[in-house]
């Protein structure tokens, strides 16, 4: 399971989560479970994320805008 967050940080986290069973997760293990990848590449908050995955393709596609209207897309594999 993966899903992708904009914030204040001027970045962009990709969130992947390596346990399918999501109700072991808790705040003293949540480490060794979740891996997060940051993408800098605004200079300004992000206000929108949306995250295309193209179903039977090699890369999915990650679409975010920043508070100062700068849209930025970038492909992950």
């Amino acid at each position: 399971m993966r899903f992708v967050t904009g914030g204040c940080e001027n970045s962009i986290k990709i969130w992947t989560l390596s346990s399918v069973d999501t109700s072991k997760i808790d705040d003293e293990n949540i480490t060794d479970k979740v891996k997060i990848e940051i993408l800098e590449s605004h200079n300004d908050w992000v206000r929108d994320v949306a995250w295309l995955n193209y179903v039977g393709y090699a890369h999915d596609t990650i679409a975010s805008c920043s508070e100062v209207n700068f849209i930025k897309t970038s492909i992950k594999f």
